[in-house]
C-alpha cells in the first residue's frame, strides 16, 4: 500500500473551526485508562522490510489487532502469486504467521495488482471481466486463505479503470460470499473521496456502497494527498483526513470504516520528483544537513528544507505528532479504527500515541545508561598526577548522577576528572518511570615515578659537539651533545636563541635544526641536562647561518 504516484485529490479546505478543535485535543490533557484498546489497530507489512516491520509488531503486540503481510499479486489467468526477491525464494514466512496465531493477532495478506514494480490496471480489468477467469481468480483466493490458515484476505486492487466499477463491484461480491462461507475475513483498501464517484480513475472504479455492504472492513488510504510528482506538501493533511471520513461515514457503515496512517515521508528536490523515505532516514538527513524540523499548523505535519549539491529540498513527512493530530480526527468518528502503512522505519513514539488516544496502557521503558572514560567504556590507565574526560548518556531516564561526584544532567559531552594520584571508579546512575539503570568505568592510575636519590646535588656536565662554536651553517644541521652525571642524566634539552628546538631521554643526545626557519645571521645553540635530582648543567655556542 504504497502513496501513489497519480492524481490525488486537492480539494483546499477550510479549517478553522475544525484545526480549532483538533489543536485543542492535540495539546490537551488526557488520562489513560488500564483497558484494553477501544479500536481496531492494523499493521501493514511490507515485504522489502519485513525484518524490520516484524520487530515493531513484536515490541507492541499489546497494540495490534490484524496484520496485513504485503505478500501475493496476480496474474491475468486469476493465478494468485508470491512477491519473489531477487533470488527467486518467496517473502512468505509461515513463522511470521505462527507467531501472530499464537499472540491472538488476525493475519490477512495484502493481494496487490503490482507487476514488474507499476500498478497494473490490465491485469485487473482482464480478470474480474471474465466469468471464467474472475471464478478462478476468487478460487484461488479462498483456497490460499483456508490452506495457509489466514483468517481473511485484504484485496489491494488501485489505479483500475473507472469503466470497470460494476465489474469490480461484482467481483468484491462473490469474492465476500465465497470467503464468508469459509467464516473468513474480505478487507478492500479503498482511494480517498469525498464525493461519488470521485474525480480521477481510482476511485471512479470503487463503489463505497457495494464494497461496504459486502466487504468486512474498508481501509481508506488517507494519504498521497502529496505525491512524488506534485509540488511539496502534506502526505495526510488533517482537515482533508477529516472530511473523506465524514463523506465515508455517509456512505459506508461506519463499524467497517478503517482509516489510514502514513509513516512515510517524501524529500523534494527543487523542480524534480520526491523520493519517498521512513521517518528514520529523513531524521538522518535533516541531523546531517544541521536543519531544524518545522512544524505546520494548518495541515498538523513536520517539514523541512535543506541545500544539497547547490539544489534545496523540501521535505514533508509524518512523526508521531502529526500521528496524534490524526488519531484525534479518528476519535470525532465512530469507526472501527486505523491502519498503518507502513511498519518499520516509523516515529516509534506513534505507538504510545496509539496507546494513549485508544485507551492502551503506556508502559514505560526501562532506562539505559552508558559512561565512558577518555571516550572508552572500558577502564582505561593513565599517567600519575594527570586527568581525562569523563562522558555519559541513558535513555528513557529523568535524571541521572555520578556517584561519588556533584555530576548530575541525563547526558554530558565530557567533564574532567581533574588530576588523579589513585584509582578511581565512575559509576552513572539514572532513573526514570520505567526503572533504573547504571554503568560503571573504572580510571586506573600508574604508580608515581620514584623520588631523587637523596642528597644529590652534583649538576652533570654537557658539551655541544655538533656543530663546532663560530662555524658557518646552512639547511638542516646535525646538533648533538654529550653528557654525563654521578648519578644519571634524565634528559637533554636544545634551544635555538632561547626556543625550545628538542628533548632527548637517552644517549645519544641529537636533534636536528631547519636553519631556514631561524633566518640568516648569528644565532645561540643551547644545551641543558638534567638528573634525576632536578640538578642542571649547561652549555652553549653561537653559530652563524648563511
Amino acid at each position: 500500500m504504497t502513496h501513489k504516484e497519480s492524481r490525488r485529490l486537492h480539494k483546499k479546505l477550510s479549517v478553522s473551526l475544525f484545526l480549532f478543535f483538533i489543536t485543542l485535543c492535540f495539546f490537551g490533557t488526557t488520562h489513560l485508562a488500564e483497558a484494553a484498546l477501544a479500536k481496531k489497530v492494523v499493521g501493514n507489512l511490507a515485504y522489502w522490510d519485513q525484518v524490520r516491520g516484524f520487530e515493531v509488531i513484536q515490541n507492541n503486540l499489546d497494540v495490534f489487532t490484524e496484520i496485513s503481510p504485503d505478500w501475493y499479486t496476480l496474474n491475468g489467468q486469476g493465478d494468485v502469486l508470491p512477491f519473489l526477491r531477487y533470488n527467486g525464494t518467496s517473502y512468505v514466512d509461515p513463522s511470521i504467521v505462527s507467531y501472530l496465531k499464537t499472540n491472538n493477532i488476525l493475519v490477512l495478506p495484502m493481494i496487490q495488482n503490482i507487476l514488474g514494480g507499476d500498478w497494473n490496471s490490465d491485469v485487473v480489468s482482464t480478470v474480474i471481466n471474465n466469468p471464467t477467469l474472475k471464478a478462478n481468480h476468487i478460487s484461488n483466493i479462498v483456497n490460499l486463505v483456508v490452506t495457509s490458515g489466514y483468517d481473511g484476505i485484504d484485496i489491494d486492487y488501485e489505479s483500475l479503470y473507472a469503466i470497470d466499477r460494476a465489474a469490480f463491484s461484482n467481483f468484491i461480491r462473490d469474492l465476500a460470499t465465497a470467503l464468508h462461507t469459509q467464516n473468513k475475513i474480505l478487507s478492500v483498501n479503498v482511494h480517498p473521496k469525498v464525493n461519488e464517484p470521485g474525480y480521477w480513475n481510482g476511485p471512479q472504479s470503487q463503489d463505497w456502497s457495494v464494497i461496504g455492504a459486502y466487504a468486512d472492513e474498508v481501509r481508506i488510504m488517507l494519504y498521497g494527498y502529496s505525491w512524488q510528482t506534485s509540488p511539496p506538501g502534506p502526505i495526510s493533511p488533517v482537515s482533508w483526513v477529516n472530511d473523506v471520513l465524514d463523506f465515508a461515514e455517509t456512505t459506508l457503515p461506519t463499524q467497517k470504516i478503517v482509516q489510514g496512517i502514513p509513516t512515510y515521508g517524501l524529500d523534494w528536490p527543487a523542480s524534480s520528483a520526491g523520493t519517498e523515505y521512513m521517518w528514520d532516514q529523513l531524521m538522518a538527513l535533516a541531523n546531517t544537513y544541521g536543519v531544524t524540523i518545522k512544524w505546520d499548523n494548518v495541515s498538523m505535519s513536520p517539514w523541512f528544507q535543506y541545500t544539497a549539491l547547490g539544489i534545496q529540498h523540501s521535505a514533508w513527512f509524518e512523526n508521531a505528532s502529526s500521528t496524534e493530530a490524526k488519531l484525534n480526527v479518528n476519535n470525532l468518528h465512530n469507526n472501527a479504527g486505523i491502519f498503518i502503512w507502513r511498519l518499520g522505519g516509523e516515529n516509534p513514539r506513534i505507538w504510545d500515541s496509539i496507546r494513549l488516544k485508544f485507551g492502551g496502557v503506556i508502559v514505560p521503558k526501562a532506562p539505559t545508561a552508558t559512561i565512558k572514560a577518555g571516550g572508552v567504556d572500558t577502564s582505561i590507565t593513565i599517567p600519575y598526577n594527570t586527568s581525562t574526560v569523563i562522558s555519559w548518556s541513558s535513555t528513557d531516564a529523568d535524571s541521572c548522577l555520578v556517584s561519588g561526584t556533584d555530576w548530575t544532567g541525563t547526558s554530558n559531552a565530557g567533564v574532567s576528572t581533574g588530576n588523579l594520584t589513585s584509582t578511581t571508579a565512575y559509576t552513572l546512575n539514572c532513573s526514570g518511570p520505567g526503572g533504573e539503570a547504571s554503568d560503571s568505568v573504572v580510571v586506573n592510575v600508574n604508580p608515581p615515578p620514584p623520588p631523587p636519590p637523596a642528597g644529590d646535588t652534583t649538576a652533570p656536565t654537557v658539551s655541544i659537539t655538533e656543530p663546532t662554536a663560530g662555524s658557518s651553517v646552512s639547511k638542516r644541521v646535525k646538533v648533538s651533545a654529550s653528557a654525563s652525571d654521578d648519578v644519571k642524566v634524565t634528559k637533554v634539552l636544545f634551544y635555538i636563541d632561547n626556543n625550545l628546538l628538542g628533548t632527548e631521554t637517552s644517549a645519544p643526545y641529537i636533534t636536528f635544526w631547519t636553519t631556514q626557519k631561524s633566518g640568516s645571521g648569528s644565532h645561540t645553540i643551547k644545551a641543558v641536562a638534567y638528573d634525576a635530582a632536578g640538578n642542571t648543567g649547561t652549555a652553549q655556542i653561537s653559530v652563524t647561518v648563511k
